[in-house]
């Protein structure tokens, strides 16, 4: 990506871009195999039901209706000497670490409260992340040619890790293991355990938050006011 930086504004150099990037590929290589290659993981192997699998992954969906605002006000309002965002991103690599264990390696039985408990741990995790993380690069500049090029780098980030997380079940089948189906899903599991710290630990460490001005509350009237009045918005809210 060139450096187009709007007269006045240092451009985002390329190590600190890959560096605030990179948490990005084990954020998308968890969310893929969320959607994909839990859901009849468990159903089969478990014998709980496509149904009441379905019917939970459903309700931790729902959960993020709730948690995406509360998690998203608790990071703008409360801020450390790190920041506003770093801290709360550390903060949710040990709980999603911890529930990566628990769904992707499940040892023994597994029952339905077990599920829908982990599961609900787990995207209160990858929510406090994605939400924190996005916002972080929303800051680190504030040239707007400057956040093209860092929401595009996360981006990139972002298919970079489902490409990655894609190959894995391949890679397993090859090796025949006793149990194809637990083996893909753990291997999932691990690349996320071992990528999360290292790229958030090499994000929080080399790339710095800028002082931003408390955010102002904005009206639900006057949200979708913007909304209506705003064609590119429209334009790509329409394409989502």
């Amino acid at each position: 990506m060139p450096n187009a930086a709007s007269p006045g504004h240092a451009p985002v150099s390329r190590w600190k871009l890959f560096s605030f990037a990179v948490p990005a590929v084990p954020i998308s290589a968890m969310g893929l195999p969320l959607v994909v290659h839990l859901p009849p993981f468990y159903a089969s192997t478990f014998g709980i039901g496509l149904t009441t699998v379905g019917a939970i992954f459903m309700l931790a969906r729902f959960w993020d209706v709730f948690t995406d605002p509360v998690l998203g006000i608790l990071s703008d309002k409360f801020e450390t000497r790190w920041g506003r965002r770093r801290h709360w991103i550390v903060l949710s690599v040990p709980i999603m670490m911890l529930s990566v264990v628990m769904i992707f390696m499940p040892a023994g039985g597994v029952t339905p409260n077990y599920l829908i408990f982990w599961l609900f741990v787990l995207y209160a995790g990858w929510t406090l992340l994605t939400i924190s993380h996005m916002s972080w690069g929303a800051e680190l500049t504030p040239d707007y040619n400057e956040r093209s090029r860092v929401q595009g780098a996360r981006e990139v980030a972002l298919i970079l890790g489902m490409v990655f997380v894609l190959t894995l079940p391949v890679m397993i089948e090859q090796m025949n293991p006793e149990n194809v189906a637990a083996a893909r899903v753990a291997s999932m599991g691990w690349f996320v355990l071992i990528l999360l710290p290292v790229t958030v630990g090499l994000a929080v460490w080399q790339v710095g938050e800028r002082p931003t001005p408390t955010p102002v509350h904005v009206p639900f009237g006057q949200a979708v006011s913007a909304l209506v009045q705003s064609r590119p918005l429209q334009i790509v809210l329409a394409a989502d």
